[in-house]
């Protein structure tokens, strides 16, 4: 067993929280919720027909043991929230594919592999992830597509199940389970609930009457006009998500990122909200689709603890306006950061609204609220475009002795929206994935020039006082 694995505790019968089970039924045809990853390779040229072998090798041997390895399976009569059991190792082989692609392997066709097996739903029944082994990419070393269902876990559990299964992961189980987890019959899955209900009585009045106290609250604090948001704006292209998608990877130096922070004042996030909506300005202007309001974005800060361990959702949503009406882009700069300042004042009152008790019958009233796309687009909340920052290794990971040298999201395009950016930190890089509703934005080669442009103007503008 690889240096530095330990044995993790066994999560028998994780019951959803009434947040994941909000996320499991965001899903529609034309917004899977899946969490990707297009992993690259650093490959010796002689080792590079061996590396799908080899990869599944170690995977083989590790994602059955890692959090991934878990399947959904709603409870009788919707009483309950559905609950992740764990799969035996059989079952999470079956996950794990080496598709059969034409060869040679071209960037323009794996992305055209990972785009259709993102808008694939998993099923959920089997396995909550699917796992494709590509190997060699010409000019782009060896690849692997790691896809996730949200309800799984958030960003940041994402990014930790990678590190978990990469060389010398921490939290594995020493073994597989040679056997499925069994599931409670439904007599005994109901009674099992019940007595939890039951328990859990006393402490769901204290939450309730916490949830109380923290809307009061924010109602108080969006009453004040300081903190007051422009609407979100209806682009021309309209609100409506298509089943297309376009996708470019891009990596950024982190470096000349810190740098620009240093000199402009700013965290790494604020440069890259402020890259964002500079690219968007630059792309949406001259096709006459720039609105007069600022863009709003859709972000989320992270609430999760060590004691929360990697699963679930951990996460409360904040929606900065982008300044895309503002021509000067350090002004830009300084109102995105002013705006996400409200947002995260905002975000810690929202954090005490969001709940983790259920109720009886509670999944059947989520599922009811959410059985229409103006249901799902009320709950996530009125927004242009998602900017997603993900914290990752400071090092670079390695799998089966290669080096990572590219972790790109690929990430969703939820009801309402045509642009997702998530970044993942890779070791000196920040791996950004662009995605895109190819329906309303399909030049996202030419959007990312934008960005690109943003960075070298933010660049060569000098710092002010």
């Amino acid at each position: 067993m690889p240096e530095g694995e330990m044995e993790a505790e066994r999560n028998a019968m994780r019951t959803m929280s009434p947040y994941d089970h909000f996320v499991s039924l965001f899903e529609t045809d034309a917004s899977p919720m899946n969490i990707g990853g297009l992993l690259l390779f650093d490959v010796p040229e002689a080792e590079r027909e061996g590396f799908c072998a080899h990869i599944h090798a170690v995977l083989a041997d590790r994602v059955p043991r890692s959090a991934l390895a878990r399947r959904m399976v709603g409870a009788p009569d919707d009483y309950d929230a559905p609950a992740w059991f764990e799969i035996d190792r059989a079952a999470a082989l079956e996950r794990i594919a080496m598709p059969d692609l034409p060869r040679p392997l071209d960037r323009e066709r794996l992305i055209g592999h990972v785009l259709r097996r993102g808008m694939e739903p998993l099923c959920l029944d089997a396995a909550g992830f699917e796992i494709d082994i590509v190997g060699p990419v010409e000019g782009w070393g060896c690849a692997l597509y790691l896809k996730m269902h949200h309800s799984l876990m958030d960003g940041i559990g994402f990014q930790s199940a990678i590190e978990q299964i990469a060389d010398g992961g921490t939290g594995l189980a020493k073994v597989a389970l040679e056997t499925a987890e069994p599931v409670p019959p439904r007599e005994e899955w109901l009674a099992l609930a019940s007595d939890r209900f039951e328990r859990e009585a006393d402490a769901r009045v204290a939450e309730q009457l916490r949830i109380a106290a923290a809307t009061e609250e924010l109602g108080a604090f969006l009453a004040d006009p300081a903190n007051g948001r422009a609407p979100t704006p209806v682009l021309g292209f309209g609100a409506h998500t298509s089943r297309e998608r376009a996708y470019c990877p891009v990596s950024i130096p982190l470096d000349r990122v810190r740098a620009l922070g240093k000199r402009h004042g700013g965290s790494v996030n604020d440069i890259f909200m402020t890259l964002a909506g500079s690219a968007l300005r630059a792309h949406l202007q001259p096709l006459g689709l720039l609105p007069d309001e600022p863009l709003i974005g859709q972000c989320v800060r992270s609430i999760r603890r060590p004691e929360d361990g990697i699963e679930g959702n951990r996460v409360v949503t904040m929606f900065p306006e982008i300044a895309t009406d503002e021509p000067d882009p350090l002004a830009r700069l300084a109102r995105i950061r002013r705006n996400m300042e409200r947002e995260k004042a905002r975000s810690r009152i929202e954090e005490r609204i969001v709940g983790t008790l259920d109720k009886p019958g509670g999944a059947a009233e989520r599922k009811a609220a959410l059985s229409d796309l103006a249901g799902k687009e009320a709950t996530i909340g009125t927004s242009n475009v998602v900017l997603s920052n993900v914290p990752g290794p400071t090092e670079a990971l390695r799998f089966g002795g290669y080096r990572l040298t590219g972790n790109y999201p690929l990430p969703i395009i939820g009801p309402g929206l045509f642009l997702n950016i998530t970044l993942r930190r890779n070791a000196d890089n920040l791996d950004l994935g662009v995605m895109t509703d190819a329906a309303r934005m399909s030049d996202v080669d030419g959007f990312v020039d934008c960005l690109w442009h943003a960075l070298e103007e933010l660049e060569a503008l000098p710092q002010r006082d």
